[in-house]
């Protein structure tokens, strides 16, 4: 028997734009059956709160610049009551996409249902917008992985690794990407590596306030200087050191770091061109760390590493093995590197004083960061040993749960653009 279409209605407009449901010029629509399956789809600005199958969904999230259509899963079948609102009364009400505000009405009181449990209400703005202790309640509803990645690789159909001009135009629209690398030569200097650290502790461990997570700065003066692996016998450090073999890592964080990349000249990769010297001569590479991820770990709150207003900054994480379902991948918002904080939250004041990334992560609970997340289409990364998840920092993301046996390995290469290579803004 032929399972019957979804059905969808339109029970509130929260868009400046119309929310047409059909024809040609339709921005809304349902994907699916009856089933568990079904999925909301809006596009071109349009968004609100359906009834799809009969159950209340919200859909779409304020972002001018990202027109391309969004998916939302339609709510289980024993979920048919209208959802809590959580303070967003005044969602993406106002003039324009570009003014408005995610207006959180009473957001202390109406937030605080989901995210601080039945206790008493928060006595001030401050502890409205940051409660000094983890976030309770269940993380798991916060991200939906609904944002579809597109396929990007380093090498092209003929077998060389090319820079992209696409890179540059995905980075700065999502604020980040997995970018395929299967260089047989960079994935077994990777192995290599991957045994080195998992026998020994390189540096200090920063100790985190989240069980199961640790972050090892590596050696940077060992990776900078050539010669440093024949300086010292210790297996760790000749391990860092031939890190300076991932050529293809550098080849894309100096073009990524130059203020206009130079694809007649260098968008080819050259097997006799150093590239962690050239990005070196555009940027500052400020540390390399292994950030582990052991068997028990729990989600991270979502958070940014460093504002939106500090730019210049890129990182590059680099799998020391696969990652699959399970096994602790990053989880992205893309597009939150583009918000105006003031336009975003109620209290920024109050959450932008806390600048360190980690509270942000692990101490401290922010709920009106939490009931944007939940809006907001997010993207898990299940990446392979050699890829490279490059992001913008200030790009919303977490940490999620490793439930396999084995810990997972990520090295992180921060990388800051000199100010004399700075990208000027446009008259």
């Amino acid at each position: 028997m032929q399972a019957t279409a979804c059905t969808i209605t339109l029970i509130q407009q929260r868009s400046s734009v119309t929310c047409v449901p059909d024809g040609l010029n339709a921005t809304f629509g349902c994907i699916g059956d009856t089933s568990s399956s079904a999925r909301v789809w809006v596009a071109h600005g349009c968004r609100g709160r359906f009834l799809c199958n009969g159950v209340h969904t919200p859909c779409g999230y304020v972002h001018s610049g990202l027109q391309q259509r969004q998916t939302c899963t339609c709510g289980t079948a024993a979920n048919t009551s209208a959802p809590a609102e959580h303070g967003r009364a005044g969602w993406v009400s106002g003039p324009s996409d570009r003014s408005r505000r995610v207006g959180h009405v009473a957001s202390a009181l109406a937030i605080k249902a989901w995210t601080v449990g039945a206790g008493r209400p928060p006595q001030s703005a401050r502890e409205a917008a940051v409660l000094d202790r983890p976030c309770s309640g269940d993380l798991t509803t916060i991200g939906n992985n609904a944002h579809v990645q597109p396929a990007l690789t380093l090498v092209s159909g003929d077998g060389v690794r090319r820079f992209s001009p696409m890179f540059s135009v995905f980075l700065h629209g999502h604020g980040f990407m997995l970018l395929e690398n299967r260089e047989p030569a960079e994935v077994a200097l990777l192995q290599a590596v991957h045994a080195s650290l998992s026998a020994t502790v390189l540096i200090s461990s920063e100790k985190l306030h989240q069980p199961h997570r640790s972050k090892h700065l590596l050696p940077l003066d060992t990776l900078l200087t050539s010669s440093s692996s024949n300086a010292t016998d210790d297996a760790a450090r000749q391990a860092v050191s031939s890190l300076r073999g991932l050529q293809s890592l550098f080849f894309v964080a100096f073009h990524l770091l130059l203020p206009t990349p130079d694809y007649d000249a260098h968008g080819q990769l050259d097997s006799k061109t150093d590239y962690l010297q050239k990005v070196l001569e555009v940027a500052t590479l400020y540390g390399v760390m292994d950030n582990l991820n052991r068997p028990g770990s729990t989600f991270q709150n979502p958070h940014w590493d460093y504002p939106n207003w500090d730019s210049g900054w890129l990182v590059i994480d680099v799998p020391l093995s696969d990652v699959r379902p399970g096994g602790g991948p990053i989880e992205i918002w893309p597009g939150t590197q583009h918000l105006r904080y003031d336009q975003t939250f109620v209290h920024s004041q109050q959450i932008l004083r806390i600048r360190e990334a980690e509270p942000r992560q692990y101490s401290k609970c922010f709920p009106e960061i939490l009931s944007i997340a939940q809006l907001w289409p997010s993207a898990l990364l299940h990446s392979s040993l050699g890829d490279m998840v490059v992001r913008n920092p200030s790009t919303w993301h977490r940490g999620t749960p490793n439930s396999l046996a084995s810990p997972r390995h990520m090295l992180s290469f921060i990388f800051r653009r000199r100010r004399q290579h700075a990208v000027k803004k446009p008259v």
